[in-house]
């Protein structure tokens, strides 16, 4: 219970964010368009006038909660997580099968490891920039 009441302290604070940034960046009406802000979430602006109505909150906080609600019951339980994690992992093994087995080969695995299969694209531990893994990481 305590993580649905996480997941809904989050959503709140979400939608609370989104009505400070429309309140925040609100511009004169009779602005030219060169001057108006741009958008931060173009989507959430759904006319682009550069102001974030309650009408286009409320319109993305439902098309986010259809997202986050994978089975479709109309409420985020802990199935919902669990169906979400698991569509999750099924996409990242299908971007590390290759060639579509159903099975990763090393070469497969390790092609997707970047330089000195240390992590995508960067000199450090996890593909970040620092000083190298330590053997027994290696």
């Amino acid at each position: 219970m305590t993580s649905m009441k996480t997941l809904l302290l989050g959503l709140s604070a979400a939608a609370l964010t989104i009505g400070g940034v429309a309140c925040a960046q609100a511009p004169a009406n009779n602005a030219p368009a060169a001057q108006k802000p741009r958008m931060e979430r173009p989507k959430m602006d759904a006319d682009g006038d550069g102001v974030i109505t309650r009408a286009e909150a409320q319109t993305r906080a439902t098309e986010l909660f259809a997202k986050l609600d994978v089975n479709k019951d109309g409420k985020l339980d802990k199935a919902d997580r669990e169906l979400m994690h698991q569509q999750m992992r099924e996409k990242m093994f299908a971007k590390l099968d290759t060639n579509g087995d159903g099975s990763i080969s090393k070469a497969e695995f390790m092609a997707d490891r970047g330089p000195e299969g240390r992590g995508p694209g960067g000199p450090g531990p996890d593909g970040m920039d620092g000083p190298p893994a330590p053997a027994s990481r290696r």
